[in-house]
């Protein structure tokens, strides 16, 4: 028999409520505020489960001396094994319940036949009290720099989520999670009981941000007050307008946010920058009418659990900067006759499900029209070519369908609980590990796999922290290392307004009982100082003792390695730090990078055993909660509170008791509570789970410093760099009349080959999408004793013309520089061997042209031109972050450090530059490579480097020999 002890907020007759709160933060040391937020909610709470009724006497006794009264309920015996335990039952067999659900579902449908099924959905399909309130809101929102009105209906989400998925943990326990909901919760606010709608504006305003939140429902201003205190950084109170105004610092960078505003009010809570907030809340207060016409989203919202419309796409480019924005300005282009463009989500009734509806809204007819045929023509072809090589695809694509009605154009795609089952008859048919979504009883379970080398849960000390180097040799790139933890600079780069930023990674191997999805192990920046002691740091920005400087390291890996010449593989976890340092600080100031990296290391672990089906199933300790919901053979969901950071693991085991390997989870905060939730997808059936928890934690600190903020550039490998020399005009002429070369490809066949002069250009793919317009990936091939190689542009291949099917021509004028170099070979004692079976040069490319539309080409006509160096010349630039050279005509900068490599940006008349060369503080080369990229149009060099280089040298063609040759691309 055990005992569950419970408080339903009773106190002993004559005490105080504050001065039992006091006491009763003493006895369970947690704080006053918690006491109250969790005991005195008006509804009973667990205290704990324990084995004995003396055990239950002595914590009624401690209760009573508090002031309050305990409670003790009798709970069926469960059986024990040590150090495991087995869970009991959190009430009914769930078997049975599942039977009851059934009868329940066909009583709902006699009711539905009869009459009474607005009962049964009620509330989620009923009409909305609030309804007119939040239009009003919605008006008020609607300004006329409005571009998109998204909405979510709380209360309706709420109400499908549980009618779906269950009901949430009623006993959850608060939790000690940093999410939103979690720590709302902590404050004493509740979403599924204070939140009615959530709507939100985006605004072409270049102000940032360029959105307005509005939360409706009913809230306690003071909590929302205290949580804005604790979570921000608030500049100040306006008590007269009831304002807060406030910036979030970033965690990682402490760059502030914008400075917001929060207009708090009982029955909603105002969110936008501070320059748009006056004129929101005027609008807000008057009622005012909506510059934008609303009918279309009214027409959706008022049935949908949320809705999202899109007004006026071709302005949604001016919303977003950079390459979002312009990807943005592309589809409202592409979608400028319509009026909106709405997407909702809806409940359905037969079946209980989702229905996601995406619509157009047009006044031309011909537009919507074309736009119908061509998404019927799309999703017939999609579908066609899918089903041809997945034939259990077709029940997906049986979901989505088109429709047209007068002024729109929609598209529907229903989700319900058979939804999973296709994806994993699909996956079991086709693609098997490909997805892990939950199967249900009748449906194909996994194939079983057993898992390699799972970790082992035990007891654990100080003394098992081996040493970082202790797991394999390669560990040259670390600038400090203290017992399991290594730590270096990764990266130094150049934000836009040209200010630096230290990128510090951290790495801890083979920690004891590191749990997969680890909140244990941190790292904290103390200060970057000069030689002098003084702060680097941007002032004011990354205040000393605030959470921002706390960054978690939590991407859990297997490490692999050498050690002792023997393979070695090993649990990591892994994170990144970027810190930003003050306008006008070099990285030859920094003297010390100083900080802490803390784990909070598990000692002693429990082992609950708990019995399939999971279905209610609860594993409770002192400060943990795990309540299994919707869970299956092969597929693991539970709800997870309290101390969430101490749970270690959850594990199916089969029959034999071996752990199954996992194919995918998921893991976040609840949507609209506190805690978190999870769901692992398994390979094979568990007949059992075994959950660990962290009962003790020791915290074991490791203080580190860091007396540069350069990347290690320290490698034992260096391939002695060719070097480019001027070539004679006639060695070039006499060698560019050489054949192309033959090539015999082993795999990777180019889709088509074109010879022209001595260069034969292979083109892997060649496309056309209205996404990233005309795409070309190829190789160019030439024979070896053409002295082009080693340049950054020894060849450029450019489009000139393209034919279309009808006949008519288009301009291109796109081009792209091919580096040439040898293609196999190795090195041997600093000296490299050609392959003899491969005698030519090889250079990959690729060519794109964003703004082509329209059809694919027929042919593409374009030409080959070759380069080789007469006369060069040379100019220094110094390695430092931001260091630039100009002629007028080019610019080379000086923007990044990574481990082993250079980041230069290169603009202007980039042909000149043949390549960059590094030198070490005595002279000597210590570039490796040299390779250009493309990144979103801007030309970035990377130069690696086998040690720290003091110098860099660009390498300019003074005087140039060039030979052009055509060439014809026949497509299909």
């Amino acid at each position: 028999m055990t005992f569950k002890l419970i408080f339903k907020g009773e106190l002993k007759e004559g005490k105080d409520q504050a001065d039992v709160v006091e006491s009763l933060s003493k006895l369970l040391k947690k704080s006053p505020r918690l006491i109250e937020q969790k005991l005195f909610s008006g509804k009973p709470v667990p205290i704990r489960r324990v084995g004995t009724r003396e055990q239950a006497r002595r914590y009624v006794a401690a209760f009573e001396k508090a002031g309050a009264v305990l409670h003790i309920a009798a709970e069926p015996e469960f059986d024990a094994e040590s150090p495991s335990q087995t869970v009991p039952d959190s009430g009914d067999d769930p078997r049975s319940r599942l039977g009851l659900k059934v009868t329940a579902w066909v009583f709902i449908l006699l009711l539905f036949v009869a009459g009474g099924a607005a009962w049964w959905s009620y509330p989620i399909w009923s009409f909305d009290e609030d309804t007119e309130y939040r239009n009003r809101t919605a008006a008020a929102l609607a300004s006329e720099d409005l571009v998109a009105l998204a909405s979510v209906d709380v209360k309706r989400a709420t109400a499908l989520e549980e009618r779906l998925f269950g009901a949430p943990d009623s006993d959850a326990l608060l939790s000690d999670a940093q999410g939103l909901w979690s720590t709302l919760a902590r404050f004493g606010l509740d979403a599924r009981r204070d939140v009615s709608d959530v709507l939100l504006g985006l605004y072409t305003s270049q102000a940032e941000p360029n959105v307005a939140l509005v939360i409706l429902g009913d809230f306690d201003t003071q909590s929302v007050r205290a949580w804005l205190n604790e979570r921000f950084e608030v500049e100040r109170v306006d008590e007269s307008t009831r304002t807060v105004y406030f910036s979030w610092l970033n965690q990682h960078t402490c760059e502030p946010s914008p400075l917001q505003a929060m207009r708090l009010e009982p029955s909603r809570l105002v969110m936008t920058s501070a320059e748009r907030l006056p004129d929101l809340t005027r609008r807000l207060d008057t009622n005012a009418t909506a510059a934008s016409a609303l009918g279309d989203w009214r027409a959706r919202a008022d049935t949908s659990l949320a809705t999202v419309a899109v007004f006026g796409p071709k302005r949604m480019g001016n919303t977003l900067p950079g390459l979002p924005g312009m990807l943005m300005a592309g589809a409202g282009e592409a979608a400028a006759p319509a009026r909106s463009i709405i997407l909702s989500a809806a409940p359905t009734l037969l079946p209980p499900g989702l229905s996601v509806d995406a619509t157009l809204f047009s006044d031309n007819p011909d537009f919507l029209q074309q736009t119908y045929e061509s998404a019927k023509t799309a999703l017939a072809s999609v579908r066609a070519s899918a089903t041809k090589e997945w034939p259990d695809l077709a029940d997906l694509f049986d979901r989505i369908s088109l429709d047209q009605a007068p002024g729109e154009v929609s598209g529907v795609m229903r989700f319900d609980s058979d939804f999973d089952d296709e994806i994993r008859n699909l996956v079991a048919a086709s693609a098997g590990r490909m997805f892990g979504v939950a199967s249900r009883p009748g449906q194909a379970v996994p194939e079983e796999r057993i898992e390699d080398n799972p970790t082992i849960f035990e007891p654990a000390s100080r003394s098992d922290l081996q040493a970082f180097s202790g797991f394999s040799d390669n560990d040259a790139s670390m600038a400090w290392t203290d017992g399991p933890f290594g730590l270096a600079v990764s990266k130094l780069t150049l934000n836009e307004e040209g200010q630096l930023r230290v990128h510090i990674e951290a790495e801890g191997r083979g920690l004891p009982n590191l749990a997969s999805r680890s909140e244990l192990v941190s790292l904290t920046l103390h200060g970057v100082t000069d030689a002098n002691g003084e702060s680097l740091l941007e002032p004011g920005r990354c205040k000393p003792g605030r959470p921002l400087e706390t960054m978690t390291l939590n991407r859990v890996s297997e490490g692999f390695g050498f050690k002792d010449g023997e393979s070695v593989q090993y649990p990591t976890v892994t994170g990144e730090k970027t810190v930003p340092l003050a306008e006008g600080v070099t990285a030859e100031q920094v003297a010390s990078i100083r900080g802490l990296i803390e784990y909070r290391m598990p000692t002693q672990v429990q082992r609950f055993v708990v019995q399939t089906p999971l279905l209610g199933r609860v594993v409770e300790t002192d400060n943990v909660r795990l309540h299994f919901s919707e869970s299956n053979a092969s597929t693991l969901s539970y709800q997870l509170s309290g101390e969430t950071h101490r749970l270690l693991a959850v594990r199916g085991l089969n029959e034999a008791g071996e752990v199954l390997s996992e194919s995918s989870s998921s893991w976040g905060d609840n949507w609209f509570g506190g805690g978190k939730n999870a769901s692992i997808s398994i390979q094979g059936e568990a007949n059992q789970v075994e959950v660990f928890i962290a009962t003790e934690l020791e915290t074991v600190t490791f203080p580190f410093n860091l007396a540069s903020a350069y990347p290690s550039m320290t490698s034992d490998f260096n391939t002695a760099p060719p070097t480019i020399s001027p070539v004679e005009a006639n060695v070039f002429e006499r060698t560019v009349e050489a054949s192309p070369p033959t090539v015999e490809y082993a795999f990777n066949e180019p889709e088509q080959e074109v010879t022209t002069g001595p260069g034969r250009l292979a083109i892997q793919r060649l496309d056309v999408s209205d996404f990233q317009g005309l795409y070309a990936q190829m190789q160019l091939y030439v024979p070896n004793t053409l002295p082009v190689a080693h340049q950054l542009a020894g060849a450029v291949v450019t489009f000139n013309t393209a034919r279309l099917p009808d006949g008519r021509t288009r301009a291109l004028n796109a081009s792209t520089p091919v580096a040439l170099g040898p293609d196999g070979g190795y090195w041997n004692n600093g000296e490299f061997v050609p392959d003899p079976e491969r005698p030519w040069w090889r250079g990959d490319a690729t060519l794109q042209l964003s703004e082509y539309e329209g059809e694919k080409p027929t042919s593409i006509l374009g030409q080959i031109r070759f380069q080789a160096p007469l006369a060069i010349a040379t100019e220094a630039l110094p390695t430092q972050p931001g260091s630039r050279w100009s002629d007028g005509k080019m610019a080379v900068e000086v923007r990044e450090w990574r481990t082993g490599e250079i980041g230069l940006h290169i603009d202007g008349q980039t042909d000149r530059l043949l390549s960059v060369q590094a030198f070490d503080a005595v002279g000597e080369r210590v570039d490796n490579d040299v390779s250009l990229s493309n990144g979103f149009g801007e030309p970035v060099l990377w130069v690696k480097v086998a040690d720290r280089p003091d110098r860099l040298q660009l390498l300019l063609a003074e005087q140039r020999a060039e030979r052009s040759y055509p060439f014809e691309l026949t497509l299909d």
